[in-house]
This record gives C-alpha cells, sequence and structure tokens, in this order.
C-alpha cells in the first residue's frame, strides 16, 4: 500500500474523490445499512487522510474538519478501514492525531463514536464525554482527545491567533513541477542567509532534478496551505555505503512568512511517519551554527530540531564560510526505530 494522504478538499484529484465517496458508501450504507446524507457540505472544509491499495481503491479514511462548537478543536468523522485486522485503523487515527497536533490553534479532537467502538478510540487515548445518544438509529457517544503541548513549548512552531484556524494546513508529496516554487522559498536562505552553505541559487532545471532523484529512494514532501506550497522537506543519503542505509540526513525550510503556522512540524510530522514505514533508524541533521548569531544565522533551526526530538552529537568548529565569516556545522540525531539483528531489509519510498 501507498502512503497516506493528507489532502484538503480542492487538492483531492477526481479519481480519489470518487474511490473516497465509493469507499464510504460500501461501508456505511453496503456493510452497516446506515440511511444518511453523505454529501453534507462538509469535505469542503475538511482534511481528507486516507491511505490507497495497490488497486487504486481506498484502504481507510476519515475526515476532519473544524468543531462548529468548539474553535480550539477539529472534529473526526467517517472513519472507515475496507481492510480489517491489518491495524489501518488505528494507524489512521495515529496519523489524525499527529496532524491535528500540527494545526495552529488547536487543542482538542472531537468525534461522535459508534458505541460498540468507544474502546477502540479510548485506546487512542479518547475519553467519553456524554451520555448513549441515538443517531441514524445507532447508539453513539461523544468523545474528546486533549492534544499534547509540543514538547517544551517549541518556539519555532507556537500557536496562531484563533482566526488563523481555518487556514488547515496539508501535506503531500512533491512533484516535479514543485520546483519553481519551492526555489522561491529556498532562494533566499541561499543569496541572504548562512543557513545553506550555498553560494549560488541552483537553476530551476537542477532544483527539478534534486526532486527526482531524491523521490526515487526518499520522500520529498510539501506543505501547503489554502493550496499554495509554504514550505518542504526531504530526506537523503547519509554516507555512501550500505551500512549507513538506516540512516539519513534531513532537510527543511519553511517561507518566512509562514513561521509559527505549524507547517515545520507537520513536514516532519509527516516526513518521520513515511521514513519510519521505510525502515528508517537513524535521523540526522546537519545544520550551520553561529559561534555567537549575527544578521545571516541564529540558532533557530538547532533549538526547533530540539524541540522535536533530536538531540546534540557533535559540532565542527569554523569548517562553513561564507559572507566574509566562519560558522560552525552541529550534527544532531533522532532515533525512531529500534535497532534489531538481524533488520528487517528497507523499502525505499518509491515502492511503499
Amino acid at each position: 500500500m501507498f502512503p497516506f494522504r493528507i489532502k484538503a478538499f480542492q487538492e483531492l484529484t477526481a479519481a480519489e474523490l470518487y474511490e473516497i465517496f465509493r469507499a464510504r458508501a460500501q461501508i456505511f450504507v453496503g456493510e452497516e445499512k446506515i440511511l444518511y446524507p453523505d454529501a453534507d457540505g462538509l469535505d469542503y472544509s475538511s482534511l481528507h487522510i486516507f491511505r490507497m491499495q495497490e488497486n487504486g481503491t481506498v484502504a481507510c479514511y476519515l475526515r476532519m474538519f473544524p468543531d462548529p462548537e468548539v474553535s480550539s478543536a477539529l472534529r473526526i468523522g467517517r472513519v472507515l478501514a475496507v481492510r480489517k485486522g491489518e491495524g489501518l485503523g488505528t494507524a489512521l487515527m495515529q496519523t489524525a492525531i499527529r496532524t491535528a497536533g500540527t494545526q495552529p490553534g488547536i487543542h482538542e479532537l472531537r468525534l461522535g463514536a459508534q458505541l460498540h467502538t468507544a474502546g477502540f478510540y479510548e485506546k487512542l487515548g479518547f475519553i467519553r464525554c456524554s451520555g448513549e445518544f441515538s443517531e441514524a438509529g445507532i447508539p453513539h457517544v461523544a468523545m474528546r482527545l486533549e492534544l499534547s503541548s509540543p514538547a517544551g513549548g517549541a518556539q519555532a512552531e507556537a500557536p496562531a491567533p484563533p482566526d488563523a484556524r481555518a487556514s488547515l494546513l496539508s501535506v503531500r508529496t512533491a512533484v516535479p513541477g514543485d520546483a519553481p516554487r519551492l526555489l522561491e522559498i529556498y532562494a533566499p536562505y541561499v543569496r541572504d542567509t548562512a543557513v545553506s552553505f550555498e553560494y549560488e541559487v541552483p537553476s530551476p532545471e537542477e532544483f527539478r532534478r534534486r526532486i527526482e532523484s531524491t523521490l526515487l529512494r526518499y520522500p520529498f514532501l510539501v506543505a501547503e496551505e489554502n493550496g499554495r506550497v509554504i514550505g518542504y522537506c526531504c530526506a537523503g543519503v547519509f554516507k555512501n555505503r550500505p551500512a549507513y542505509d538506516y540512516a539519513v540526513e534531513t532537510s527543511i525550510y519553511v517561507d518566512p512568512v509562514a513561521r509559527r503556522t505549524g507547517a515545520g512540524r507537520a513536514l516532519y510530522t509527516a516526513l518521520e511517519d513515511a521514513l519510519a514505514r521505510m525502515g528508517i533508524t537513524n535521523l540526522y541533521a546537519c545544520i550551520a551554527s553561529p559561534e555567537a548569531p549575527d544578521k545571516y544565522l541564529t540558532r533557530n533551526s538547532i533549538e526547533f530540531h530540539s524541540h522535536l526530538g533530536y538531540r546534540l552529537i557533535g559540532e565542527h568548529l569554523r569548517c562553513g564560510y561564507k559572507f566574509g565569516r566562519w560558522y560552525n556545522m552541529v550534527w544532531m540525531e533522532k532515533i525512531i526505530a529500534p535497532h534489531t539483528s538481524p533488520q528487517a531489509p528497507l523499502t525505499w519510498f518509491l515502492k511503499l
């Protein structure tokens, strides 16, 4: 099966939308015999989280939209798994919980669970917040989950003002056609900062080649807000020897105007999920570091990675020269999977 897709309504292809509605009809009407108005208008404001099967049909799905009663909450609905007994429901909900945690101003998830499924949601941390009630003739119970605050109160991803919450972030796999917009985001980091140690802005053709070559083995992801790309991240080779294959180097760049929107956290959450499913164990970030912050470089990236669970493991002194100044470089590490022997073989991103 393919990776989870997280898309706003306007980002869905016609085929994806058709398969989503077909899966909803198959499960809720065909199997559960529920007669309800499926086209209720809420799909337009929802994030649609789903996984496709190799035959092009939906394996599991849910939608997540702003709660009409609680401004700091998102509501989950239409939860389904076409393939049963494979843990897809749990993986789907965990993806939704992680995604909700990246949304600006959102602190809670809510849903109405069929009574017989309440135990499933309780295992995920949801609690009951109502008595039993009937919906479409089926016993239900209201449930809620309080989302954990970012570790250490990550300054790089502070909550946005409440009026920004209507704009939900989505993350998808990059395509070569994204190169011009991604280059717009990356170019200022090259021209105006020491965040990148490149001297010259790459051409659109070169950036397109980077996307294509990365996707042969690793994830290259973009974050969108209201259909506009606002950041990207990717993984790449850590060291070019087979024994290093379970480790990758990560990179992330966010449009400066989109900082503190949750885009960085959303990108890295999706990246880690994809890398974990590939079988990757170790993540490494190579980050430029100033001896003292200056107009070209701060320690913000180091602090951001620290909030996301990376730890400092080494520093190279004065190894980068840019803008007539010397800069250090630090290595930060995050372990995302256990190390075993034998270790399960990797699955490259293209084949997930």
